[in-house]
């Protein structure tokens, strides 16, 4: 699966998290932003240093003389009155955290992340509203508000009928035909994606579902927080239902009921037992499902879905969850389909609640505000390009690229990763605790990843029609293409270049199942990358970016599959008793990080920290490997071999452009949250709060703590380091 590089469920709505409502997300705001102006130099400290640099500690002396070379959009950032030796996410960080101001529709904004998204957006904006062609047609029917309000709960009424009409379990594995088209999340989830084993092959994969808060802890945990987001969520699930339609007590009671069900799922996730990664790909046939799981009608739901072979002519069908499918079996066998009907209509509801009136969305905005302290609803405009992107993502993205994109830009990224992927080489080369064995399958691995950058060379289709005044139709039509054509690529083999990710996206990704690494235009954009910056920065930028996923190829979880993606023990035990020793020195490191009163989970954000710590490197000792080759450029090392190996000696960047490779990785986890929004990160998200981002890996890097001339054993520099890569 692919990994996410960072996590907006620490910013956006919780409830716009699944199905329909992911096309509603906001992931960003617009406004004056500091760091969308042009970079100027600036000359003096003296704007900067209110104390004067003479009576300054030492520490932060240097952090001020460091700051004399950077660009003003750089500086306006940070906080010169801190110590980099100390605290290095202040020292590049403070000055934002001070001046910017959380918009009311986020539960927090990071400056690259929320501010690329913004840019992004508002250019997204002025591109749809001209265009004449699907993607205006979709956006214009979005920003219909007095139609899609007058609507109200009408476009829901065949669907509810439906489901209020359910008597027999074949009625309601028929309503749970169509969910699976519409990304309902009701009992269970699935997803089609490359064999783990024998990676040319695709499976079709069961995993466990069916609740809606997220995860299971917040139906389980009995602490007086928890309390009042189940309180909020049921008040939810009334307003909701009652705007469908309901009566006030009709509503109430199936509120219960769903709180009932939805609990006992999570009891079901909470119980189901770990396993490794391996023994997690059990393969069974379709005959095999159906008679471990008789109460769940399989055979109907495959051939409603289009896809009554899976499973037939080879074992391709994986159930992650064997012991919660065995417990939704006797869950089934124990309750009437009548039973489950006011379950169906609240997840029909919720799914579908996005794409109705204002009032609708109001309600999603309180249990929001509960989750995540968030105040606002998104402006329609951004709702609108966000659904756009969602429903004709290679349309959307094509209008993007002709219009904001440069290939030149898509040329120096290229060139970035290759050198990124050299200085990873070299680590790999030279790292004492793998065998030789290891590290030469590692190194192949290495070489076999694949680069996709900006964009896909080859655009799929999105040849469904689209009306310039339905959106609710739109979004169901879309999304049914969508789905139909996620399970065709069950019968095909997988096209190991294919793009999961819109590359409007200030993301990027590396897929484990395909050994490739997907950086997306939206990432080369200001302030993470500008082909005017110096390199320092553009490495210290979105090249710590590239570093970090290439080195999930070699994570706590990228380890284990081999150099053909296929998921293997291909390393020596002692090579992996090693990995796993560094890695829980990593573990242990970020467990001890508090924020909030809560500690960083440690084994939870491990892959993405040694990505952190893996990929820092990488992107500075690429950078250093590029200004060498930029500096000698010209000099033909066979035909002038002393004037090339004496330009090699001479070829050392300045301090200032170490300094500034540091805090442009600094500034790329730039964040301020609210205290709700970082609870929940802290309890759910995969990825370390934004400050752990920056101080955890360079308080273990020794190149760091050399630039800045940081003592031993002072909080940036501490004597005893994790090491991995």
């Amino acid at each position: 699966m692919a990994e996410r590089l960072h996590s907006m469920s620490s910013k956006n709505a919780v409830f716009a998290s699944l199905g329909f409502a992911a096309a509603a997300a906001a992931l960003s705001i617009i406004g004056s932003i500091a760091f969308l102006s042009p970079p100027q130099r600036i000359s003096t400290l003296s704007v900067h240093d209110p104390l004067g640099v003479s009576i300054a500690p030492l520490g932060v002396q240097r952090g001020r003389a460091a700051a004399a070379h950077f660009p003003a959009s750089v500086v306006r950032q940070m906080d010169l009155s801190a110590d980099p030796c100390e605290d290095f996410y202040q020292y590049a960080c403070g000055g934002f955290e001070e001046h910017v101001q959380i918009p009311e529709d986020l539960g927090g904004f990071a400056r690259s992340w929320d501010g690329g998204s913004a840019k992004i957006y508002d250019e997204m904006r002025k591109v749809l509203e001209k265009d004449q062609g699907k993607a205006g047609d979709w956006y214009r029917s979005c920003m219909m508000v007095d139609y899609v309000n007058e609507q109200g709960a009408k476009p829901l009424q065949p669907y509810l009928e439906q489901i209020a009409n359910i008597e027999t379990y074949q009625d309601l594995w028929e309503v749970m035909s169509q969910f699976q088209f519409w990304d309902v999340p009701a009992f269970f989830d699935w997803w089609v994606g490359a064999d783990n084993l024998e990676p040319q092959l695709m499976n079709f994969y069961l995993g466990t579902g069916g609740l809606i808060l997220p995860d299971y802890t917040f139906y389980t945990e009995n602490n007086d927080e928890m309390k009042s987001h189940r309180a909020a969520y049921r008040e939810f699930i009334v307003t909701q239902l009652t705007l469908a339609g309901l009566s006030k007590e009709q509503a109430n009671t199936d509120a219960d009921i769903c709180f009932e069900i939805e609990t006992e799922l999570a009891i079901y996730q909470r119980l189901e037992p770990y396993v490794s990664l391996k023994k997690s790909f059990k393969h069974i046939s379709q005959q095999e499902l159906v008679e471990s799981y008789p109460n769940v009608n399989f055979t109907m739901l495959f051939d409603r879905m289009g896809i009554s072979q899976v499973g037939t002519e080879r074992n391709n069908i994986v159930v992650k969850a064997p012991e919660f499918f065995q417990r939704l079996n006797d869950f089934f066998g124990k309750r009437s389909a009548k039973s489950l009907i006011p379950y169906l209509r609240w997840h029909l509801v919720y799914n579908l609640s996005p794409l109705l009136s204002h009032e609708f969305l109001e309600a999603t905005l309180k249990v929001d505000a509960n989750l995540m302290g968030i105040s606002k609803q998104p402006e329609r405009w951004h709702k609108c390009v966000a659904a756009a992107k969602s429903a004709l993502p290679m349309i959307v993205d094509q209008l993007f690229i002709e219009n904001y994109f440069s290939e030149e830009d898509r040329k120096i990224a290229l060139t970035m990763l290759d050198y990124i992927r050299d200085a990873f080489k070299q680590d790999l080369e030279q790292v004492s605790w793998m065998s030789e064995q290891a590290r030469e399958a590692a190194l192949e691995k290495l070489a076999n990843i694949f680069f996709e950058c900006g964009h896909p060379l080859k655009w799929d289709e999105c040849d469904w029609e689209v009306s310039p005044t339905s959106y609710f139709n739109n979004s169901l039509v879309s999304c049914e293409h969508r789905k139909m054509k996620k399970l065709a690529r069950l019968f095909s083999a997988p096209q190991r270049r294919r793009w999961s990710m819109s590359v409007m996206s200030v993301n990027s990704y590396y897929d484990n199942a395909v050994n490739g690494l997907f950086i997306t235009a939206g990432m080369l954009q200001k302030p993470f990358f500008d082909a005017e910056y110096d390199m320092s920065r553009n490495f210290g930028g979105v090249g710590a970016i590239m570093g970090h996923e290439l080195t999930h190829g070699f994570d706590n979880t990228g380890r284990k599959y081999d150099q053909e993606s296929r998921l293997r023990d291909w390393w020596d035990r002692k090579t992996v008793d090693e990995f796993e020793a560094r890695g829980q020195c990593i573990a242990k490191l970020y467990s001890k990080f508090e924020m909030l009163g809560m500690h960083v989970k440690g084994n939870l954000t491990l892959g993405e920290n040694i990505a952190d710590f893996g990929g820092l490197k990488a992107a500075y000792h690429a950078w250093l490997n590029w200004f060498k080759d930029d500096f000698c450029r010209g000099i033909d090392k066979e035909d002038m071999p002393l004037t090339f190996q004496l330009c090699e000696e001479q070829a050392k960047p300045a301090i200032w452009q170490k300094h500034l490779f540091w805090v442009s990785y600094g500034q790329n986890w730039c964040d301020k949250e609210r205290d709700p929004s970082m609870k929940m990160a802290l309890q759910t998200d995969e990825h370390s709060p934004d400050k752990f981002r920056v101080n955890g890996p360079l308080t273990q890097n020794e190149d760091f703590a050399r630039d800045w001339k940081c003592p031993i054993n002072s909080r940036m520099n501490p004597k005893d380091k994790c090491v991995l890569w």
